[in-house]
């Protein structure tokens, strides 16, 4: 039996487990996915690294600097000084810098894998069912040649909407869980459809300096747009990186053909920034059904004094923390976990 059992790998659960596992614990860290840092995610196509999540750190909160500072002490962060415009009544705006911008070379997800070394970490490993044990819990695992697992307590790292159907089999058996429902359905995201473009080489518009974002606060479907290949030394082709709107998002959410939906947005940046993003050599599109927060919970970890050995965090937990990332919030909210954690093990 495990002590401690984190679903998900993003920051809040490596930071959840990290801590634990500094601690003395036996922990082990399940994800779905076939690699580590959820929303800290980068892809590479043909020769090109890029980031399609999370853009960008800035040291805007203790619990961010720390990362930031650990990143560059292992040689994988450095600052990038973008031009950054605000797109107000379809005009580009120069906005003065406020905070240092850091990014990697080998994509911010190469951050993430930092965070992970040490941890024993379980990939492709999908929790279907959550069981009451006497002491701790039993999980059913959606994955070839995998048996249950027990652990003393768990911790669900997880987006709120994906919390809730794992734990709702339980509430007719276990009192705590109504308590857990009520506290997820004050928590709502917004969904995010990202394009990812590559382009063969030409002048790097609307600025030919280091690298360029702008922030878009007209009624558009378009709410950032990167061009991402500046942050990395003589990029093998120019590549954009656009995130959409929420409400552009939810209407194309589970649209069949997304490069269509892709199409879009580089037809409207064409239109608005510059002409040549509409024309790109190729295209990827992700959806990101829980892009941003919009209504984070109100206190900084999910939990209830009926059930302690089990509770959740995320970016979702403890406040907005911004247009840009919810970097520190998650790492806070994983923090919180295991300080919780560690009490009920004593």
């Amino acid at each position: 039996m495990w002590d401690v059992v984190v679903i998900g790998a993003g920051l809040s659960g490596l930071a959840a487990a990290r801590s634990l596992n500094q601690s003395g614990y036996a922990v082990l860290v399940l994800d779905k996915s076939r690699g580590v840092g959820g929303r800290l995610a980068s892809r590479r196509v043909k020769d090109t690294v890029l980031d399609h999540g999370c853009p960008l750190l800035q040291p805007l909160g203790p619990y961010q600097s720390d990362l930031i500072e650990q990143g560059v002490a292992a040689g994988l962060l450095h600052p990038w000084s973008p031009a950054v415009y605000d797109l107000r009544a379809n005009q580009l705006q120069r906005r003065p810098s406020r905070h240092p911008y850091y990014t990697a070379e080998a994509g911010l997800n190469a951050l993430a894998k930092l965070l992970a070394t040490g941890l024993e970490i379980q990939k492709q490993a999908q929790v279907s069912q959550i069981t009451p044990l006497g002491q701790g819990w039993q999980l059913e695992l959606i994955a070839p040649g995998l048996e249950p697992l027990t652990t003393r307590c768990l911790v669900m790292a997880l987006p709120a909407p994906q919390i809730s159907p794992l734990i709702s089999p339980l509430q007719a058996s276990l009192e705590g869980i109504k308590d857990l429902q009520t506290q997820l359905q004050q928590v709502r995201f917004r969904p995010i459809i990202t394009a990812i473009a590559g382009y063969p080489p030409h002048p790097p518009t609307p600025d030919p300096g280091p690298g360029w974002m702008i922030w878009s606060e007209d009624p558009n479907d378009l709410a950032c747009i990167i061009l991402d290949s500046s942050k990395r030394p003589q990029p093998a082709e120019p590549v954009v990186v656009i995130h959409s709107q929420a409400d552009f998002a939810r209407a194309h959410l589970d649209h069949s053909d997304l490069s269509g939906v892709g199409t879009q947005l580089l037809t409207q940046a064409g239109q608005l920034v510059a002409a040549w993003i509409a024309a790109p050599q190729w295209l990827q599109v992700h959806r990101w059904r829980y892009g941003q927060v919009s209504h984070p919970l109100a206190a900084a970890l999910l939990k209830t004094e009926k059930l302690p050995a089990l509770v959740g965090c995320g970016d979702w937990c403890g406040g907005d923390w911004g247009e840009h990332t919810g970097v520190e919030a998650a790492i806070a909210s994983g923090h919180q976990a295991a300080s919780w954690i560690t009490t009920v093990l004593g």
